[in-house]
């Protein structure tokens, strides 16, 4: 089961600071899926959720979800941040902690945008500088500050006359 993308609040944690931009989709873990990660039953994995969750003193709605079972049922669950999974299955084993570590690893990992491939053969580099050249000059011809190079004051351009 994938959480859907909560948009939570700027706020604090008792446990510390946890800094999240409204409207920003957080990363989040289901209760299932760390259920299947450690090997509990989904039930106890819930209801050491609601455990955490009433020792921190934080509202059990905001992290809700529901499922649809493989008879159709909808069924409770619940969506984590990082910061919450991590404390949720510090008290259980080694191993358990382990896999959920790694698997927020590669959620984190899966999130980051794609680094640009840059050649590394000059002759491959210049032929896509030349393929980009023309995008280049588009986009310039559409700036409202195309002219603004050169010395002469002209007006509209920043720093440049009235």
């Amino acid at each position: 089961m994938r959480c859907p993308a909560p948009v939570m609040e700027v706020g604090t944690y008792q446990t510390g600071p946890t800094i999240i931009r409204t409207g920003a989709p957080v990363a989040t873990m289901s209760s299932r899926e760390i259920a299947e990660l450690t090997g509990k039953q989904h039930s106890h994995v819930l209801r050491d959720i609601r455990t955490m969750l009433d020792e921190l003193k934080l509202d059990p709605s905001k992290f809700g979800s529901v499922y649809v079972d493989a008879k159709g049922e909808k069924r409770s669950a619940c969506c984590l941040p990082k910061d919450l999974t991590i404390t949720l299955v510090s008290g259980y084993n080694v191993t358990m902690r382990h896999r959920i570590v790694t698997r927020w690893m590669e959620l984190e990992e899966a999130a980051k945008p794609a680094a640009p491939v840059v050649p590394s053969d000059p002759l491959d580099l210049l032929l896509v500088q030349a393929q980009m050249f023309p995008k280049l000059i588009a986009e310039m011809q559409g700036s409202p500050l195309r002219g603004c190079a050169g010395t002469e004051a002209r007006p509209g351009c920043p720093g440049k006359g009235p």
